[in-house]
């Protein structure tokens, strides 16, 4: 009730509080990190005009049929912020059944200043419609779990209507399938001839249509093998090289940018032994996200109580597996945050009783 009184306010103040973050990002990008806020390494690809099968087909003839040459330009930025704001607000006001006015303000600080949501932002990458994809299916299970009793008389049209949606989301960014076909699979339980027809199709689509990603899936030749743990943190029992190895994975994903991942330990160690800030900042971030993501999906397992709510976990331990750096959290940042100021506000109000 109280989020819609106040609902122009609290958009509002999350465009200042992002204008604050990019304006600060933008200037900070080039002189520290040596590269502009708009980067992306794959655009090269996305922007040549090759329209044929391959990862994110979708996006492929998207930006040639807006003409985009250029992620500077203002018509990738426009579509970039509106996209970002309307998937932003969703969740805060999704969240807003769950959560206090003061937390819930809390939630809209952290998401809004979060220096890696910032840095998309104003980025018309496909990972925005990993976003959308993302918050769609959430919304979805939740809807789902309200009206189990209608599941056995979904219509054709509502299973053709929703199968070309994810069509179009999955050719967009190939990750959406991940979440996707075993949530529609599931779904569409009760009628096995058409939950298999819808997800067979997605999945045929994906591997032919989107040739060369389920091959990125693999885990690419990077320092961080057994070989280059052993050596760094000076181990011989493969146990705990496992663990180690499972540890830092979580800990990039949820924590670090793709340098640490591409480049090794080694950058963020001073001539002197010691560990550069910006590495303990890392680990302090994937440490923060990952238990409030960790407590965030628990939450959303209680409320929906669903346990297809654990599908969206598919396209997190993929990266932790194959590629784990920041940039695959993008999605589910929310859900991190989110489950961060309940934790706030279950013991702030505890302490108050």
């Amino acid at each position: 009730m109280y989020l819609k009184k106040n609902l122009i306010k609290f958009l509002l103040a999350y465009i200042l509080i992002k204008i604050i973050t990019v304006g600060i990002m933008y200037n900070v990008m080039p002189n520290i990190f040596e590269q502009s806020i708009f980067k992306l390494p794959d655009f090269t690809y996305y922007s040549s005009g090759d329209l044929g099968p391959g990862p994110n087909i979708g996006y492929r003839w998207l930006i040639w049929i807006l003409n985009i040459t250029s992620l500077e330009d203002y018509l990738p930025i426009t579509l970039s912020i509106i996209l970002n704001i309307i998937v932003d607000m969703a969740w805060v006001i999704f969240f807003s059944k769950y959560l206090k006015l003061k937390t819930l303000i809390i939630f809209l600080i952290l998401i809004g200043f979060h220096p890696y949501t910032a840095i998309y932002f104003m980025k018309f990458s496909s990972d925005i419609f990993m976003k959308l994809g993302l918050l769609m299916i959430v919304l979805s299970i939740f809807s789902t779990e309200q009206n189990k009793k209608n599941l056995k008389k979904i219509s054709n049209i509502k299973i053709t209507f929703e199968w070309f949606v994810w069509l179009i989301l999955i050719s967009l960014r190939n990750a959406n399938a991940m979440i996707a076909i075993p949530y529609l699979f599931i779904k569409n339980r009760f009628s096995i001839i058409k939950g298999s027809l819808v997800t067979i199709s997605l999945l045929i689509f994906l591997l032919y249509m989107s040739k060369g990603y389920v091959d990125s899936l693999r885990s690419i030749d990077r320092p961080w093998d057994f070989n280059y743990l052993e050596r760094v943190f000076d181990i011989q029992n493969y146990f705990l090289l496992i663990v180690i190895s499972l540890f830092s994975r979580i800990l990039m994903l949820f924590g670090a940018r793709e340098k640490i991942y591409v480049e090794g330990i080694e950058p963020f160690l001073n001539p002197d032994g010691g560990v550069n800030l910006e590495l303990y900042i890392y680990i302090f971030m994937g440490l923060i996200q990952f238990i409030g993501f960790v407590y965030g999906l628990y939450f959303l397992y209680k409320q929906s109580n669903s346990k297809i709510i654990f599908i969206i976990t598919i396209p997190l331990v993929l990266s932790v597996l194959t590629v784990p750096h920041q940039r695959y959290l993008l999605p589910f940042i929310p859900i991190c945050y989110f489950g961060i100021v309940k934790i706030f506000e279950i013991i702030i109000y505890k302490k108050i009783k």
